[in-house]
């Protein structure tokens, strides 16, 4: 797939790094949105946006950095003084808000994993963490051996976990 933002390098954060390489389906309805404005607005050739409009309904699988790229856009027009036809090219308020969202979600799964991993005892999930080298991945030392997390043999867990048992034994 063609990258149309490939000479842009987005500043992609943490979450971002791990949607880097995934793509997504441009729905339907946005799609129809940019059909019709490109329609709307076929004289405006040199107009920005008209590119992306072009390049977005041939490529409905778009990468993520591609739709990072939309989101900056929508994040920094002057929303004082928008240039209508070329918002609208860009998808307008419909694609500005399937992107916020798209956007959102995916990087809060990406952080509600890592924080799931980080409170079930695994090391290093985020960046910083990783700083205080816990993980030594280097040869010739055999007492690189990782424990079991803390929280694996925690007694208030295998209580918990048993007071469970009860109860489902109780409910049969």
């Amino acid at each position: 797939m063609v990258n149309l933002f490939e000479n842009i390098e987005p500043n992609i954060s943490e979450e971002n790094s791990l949607l880097k390489n995934k793509s997504y389906d441009i729905p339907e309805k946005v799609l129809d949105v940019l059909r019709n404005n490109l329609k709307k607005y076929s004289e405006h050739k040199t107009a920005k946006g008209y590119k992306r409009a072009n390049h977005l309904l041939g490529n409905t699988n778009q990468p993520f950095p591609n739709l990072v790229m939309i989101k900056h856009y929508f994040d920094n027009i002057d929303k004082d003084n928008i240039d209508k036809v070329e918002y609208e090219l860009n998808g307008g308020d419909i694609m500005n808000k399937w992107v916020q969202n798209l956007i959102k979600t995916e990087r809060e799964k990406v952080k509600s994993t890592k924080v799931a991993r980080t409170n079930s005892g695994m090391k290093g999930q985020f960046r910083k963490d990783v700083e205080d080298k816990d993980f030594d991945t280097g040869l010739g030392d055999t007492k690189r051996i990782m424990s079991t997390p803390d929280i694996m043999t925690n007694s208030a867990l295998l209580e918990d976990i048993n007071k469970i048992k009860t109860l489902i034994n109780k409910t049969k």
